[in-house]
């Protein structure tokens, strides 16, 4: 099924709107012709807003209904009718239901459909609804309220008047779902699932008492109510079988009629019969009613609606029948029982209305609702519909759910564009609908999400599938030629072992994605209990270190750095601390891996930048001409603002910008190479300091390094402290220095704390040491005070 190809034939005008003024429409489906009269192109050229078209008594409440949407930021509007002006001058009314849309909250999706019919139908009275409506009065209402929440009833004063009840058998009945009332039982039952499924029902009663009563039902949801309204409509019942013998009447009616004897054979039909069905009077009368069967529904539906009209005298359905030239139609239909005054049944009598149309755009609107018009796949509401339907017809049976999340996605979008975006969705589709089995629920939950649902029969292969899945994914993909690679991650939860409730699966598998990002791309994690403390732990950590940089609990500490061959402090690392007001004082390794995944870390980034422009410049104040380095981190230096922050900064501080040094990690020389040399050379163009910092743990190849402008490399104190006793350690910090020297670059070795460590490092030309063999990293005062001595 070609989910968009279907709306482009129906009744159903898709359409792309922007939320800036006016509404300018963005896409429109090309049948947007057939029911505005306009070419899609006349919207698409700008000249032609949605709010050109709404009436002027309109545009006001549409105006409303936004501005609410909006201010309580539904991700979709749901319009009251209203109406649109056609290209011919005429007004239809619309149906409108939108979305924001999945890649651009500024962009709405949407759709309207053309109710015109049904509003004129409700408005204007005619034919045989005037005499329905002359046959009714309002005491021949009543109003039930059943609150599902607090489980109370309300009902109007005339309830006992209308069906024979009086409030406490009413209340008794509900409360027992009718089943102290046979016959109302069953129709109790059907209520409650529509409801369930489509917030409205409506049904014909009859009352089982000593004078025929029949009532007409309508049931809505509101909130957490369910809203019933009864109407005496045995009148109008009783009018339908006195006129169906009046010709004049009978032939004026827009409905179809067809009356069929005992024999069910068919000894009448009206004008509107012919033009629905296609048969005329002379080719129908004498067949029975089953020339019209379609084969859609079988023996059982007919038996069943058999026995509803033996039993109750009437039945009411829809049922999908054939015209003359094969084509399917939906029939609305209402059948009733003839009976002469000696209650002897003589006949029946069929009343019946196409609602083909309306059907058709029904089944359209709940594709829309329920499926990703994208990948065409099931989207996360109906997705836990038809996951908590399989667990619950099976409480036993082993499921597992696959929360997978694209890496960066957006990033992808901003690159190639979204058409070759959406390419990409599709093809990633295609590589999970080809990797599992038919019975697997797969769904697309957001732009960067997909979200599996299976059975777990085996539960060892299943870690053996998840890491297949994962080969299959990180294939290259080829989009318009250009080869893209993605990078993934996968939380897993398990029914029952985790939860029999698809929410709390969801929940879960997310908590485990989460644990899965932090050990990297292309990982995966399954949930576990000990994993939702953790995670609590993780939010808690990331709320406070969130306060603490408002509130200025971070401090930085500075570290010396010493020249081997002068034995003098020559400058200073920058370090943050966290004066936690429970814990005290917070090194790094219990926040700064949060602040990354958070992005926090760029706010603290910044946070140290200031602290220390602002302490150069109080040196320079003393003559004293001290660099210090600060660590800049990924995200940080991926910022589109990020030189523009620098150079502010440097300029407001006013201080020797040869006095700032900027420590790089190898993982950033590693991504788009051309853009950080660019970076680079701008930022040497300000006249900063640059170094690479925990080089030998990365992946920098010595091609690319020359390249860099960088003025220096700290070996990664991994190394250092293993010199004693690693030859390996020894070789590497040799072959460094060695490189290093060979670029005309200085060398600094962190984590120095021993004698031989010092030693090696002379002997084999180390510029600059740091670590705790000279001083740990401290709070200011006791810098300036070190430096200043």
């Amino acid at each position: 099924m070609n989910i968009l190809n279907f709306f482009l034939k129906g009744p159903v005008v898709l359409f792309r709107w922007s939320k800036n003024n006016d509404w300018p429409i963005l896409f429109v489906s090309q049948n947007v012709k057939e029911v505005l009269g306009y070419n899609s192109s006349e919207f698409l050229d700008g000249n032609l807003r949605f709010k050109d078209l709404i009436h002027p008594d309109d545009i006001s409440h549409v105006e409303n209904q936004v501005f609410e949407a909006q201010k309580k930021e539904k991700n979709f509007y749901e319009f009251d009718y209203f109406r649109l002006k056609r290209k011919d001058g005429k007004y239809i009314w619309v149906y409108d239901y939108n979305r924001l849309s999945e890649n651009n909250s500024d962009y709405v999706d949407g759709y309207i459909l053309d109710v015109t019919d049904k509003v004129e139908k409700e408005v204007t009275i005619t034919g045989i609804k005037n005499m329905y409506d002359t046959a009714m009065t309002i005491n021949k209402s009543a109003i039930i309220e059943i609150n599902k929440q607090n489980n109370t009833i309300i009902a109007s004063p005339n309830l006992k008047d209308l069906i024979g009840f009086d409030f406490e058998e009413i209340n008794y009945a509900i409360k027992n779902e009718f089943n102290n009332i046979d016959y109302l039982k069953e129709s109790y039952r059907k209520m409650i699932n529509s409801l369930k499924r489509y917030n409205y029902w409506e049904e014909k009663i009859k009352i089982e008492s000593k004078n025929e009563k029949w009532l007409s039902v309508t049931a809505q949801k509101h909130h957490e109510s369910i809203i019933i309204l009864l109407k005496d409509i045995t009148d109008i019942v009783k009018l339908q079988r006195d006129i169906v013998m009046n010709k004049s009447f009978f032939e004026k009616i827009s409905e179809g009629l067809m009356i069929v004897n005992t024999s069910k054979q068919i000894i009448r039909v009206n004008g509107a019969f012919s033009k629905i069905t296609g048969y005329n009077r002379e080719e129908i009368i004498g067949k029975s009613p089953k020339v019209l069967s379609s084969s859609y529904h079988d023996k059982d539906f007919y038996e069943n609606m058999w026995m509803s009209i033996r039993k109750n005298g009437y039945w009411s359905g829809t049922i999908w029948d054939k015209r003359k030239d094969g084509e399917l139609i939906v029939l609305k239909f209402n059948i009733f029982e003839l009976k002469e005054s000696n209650s002897v049944i003589n006949g029946y009598i069929g009343i019946f209305n196409d609602i083909t149309i309306e059907r058709k755009a029904q089944s359209e609107l709940e594709i829309f609702k329920r499926y990703d018009p994208l990948t065409e796949l099931p989207n996360q509401e109906y997705f836990i519909e038809k996951a908590q339907m399989l667990i619950n017809e099976n409480k036993l049976n082993k499921y597992a759910l696959l929360l997978i999340d694209i890496k960066n996605f957006s990033t992808i979008n901003n690159t190639y564009g979204f058409l070759k975006g959406d390419k990409l969705i599709k093809a990633i589709k295609k590589r999970l609908m080809n990797f599992w089995s038919k019975d697997a629920i797969i769904s697309r939950f957001s732009t960067n999400e997909f979200c599996i649902f299976t059975k777990n029969n085996m539960e060892k292969d299943l870690y053996k599938t998840i890491l297949e899945l994962l080969n299959i994914l990180i294939d290259p993909f080829v989009i318009d030629k250009n080869k893209i690679i993605l990078k993934y991650n996968i939380g897993i939860s398990t029914s029952p072992y985790d939860s029999n409730d698809i929410n709390e699966l969801i929940n879960s598998a997310r908590m485990a994605l989460y644990a899965a990002k932090r050990s990297g791309v292309n990982n995966y994690s399954f949930y576990s209990s000990n994993l939702y403390d953790k995670i609590q732990k993780r939010i808690k950590i990331e709320n406070e270190l969130e306060e603490a940089i408002k509130t200025k609990e971070l401090e930085v500490y500075y570290q010396p750095q010493v020249s081997l061959k002068s034995g003098i402090p020559i400058g200073a690392e920058a370090l943050i601390r966290w004066n936690h007001p429970e814990l005290g004082t917070v090194s790094p390794g219990m926040f700064m891996k949060v602040a990354e995944e958070s992005g926090l870390i760029q706010d603290i980034d910044i946070f140290v930048l200031k602290e220390v422009t602002s302490e150069i410049k109080s040196f320079m104040e003393k003559n004293i001409k001290i660099p210090i380095s600060i660590n800049i981190s990924d995200t940080f230096f991926k910022n589109k603002n990020f030189l523009k922050i620098i150079k502010n900064e440097i300029e407001n501080s006013n201080i020797d910008p040869n006095l700032l040094e900027l420590e790089l990690t190898e993982t950033i020389m590693v991504e788009n190479v051309e853009m950080v040399i660019k970076k680079l050379d701008t930022l040497k163009s300000f006249g900063i300091r640059l170094s690479i910092d925990d080089f030998g743990t990365g992946y920098s190849s010595l091609s690319y390094l020359r390249k860099f402008p960088i003025d220096k490399l700290k070996i990664d104190m991994s190394f250092i402290k293993d010199l004693e006793t690693d030859k390996n350690s020894q070789e590497i910090t040799s072959t460094i220095i060695a490189m290093a020297k060979n670029m005309r670059l200085k060398v600094l070795a962190e984590g120095v704390e021993t004698d031989f460590q010092l030693n090696f490092l002379k002997e084999k030309s180390c510029d600059e040491i740091q670590g705790y063999y000279f001083s740990p990293p401290v709070r200011l005062n006791i810098f300036k005070s070190f430096i200043i001595k």
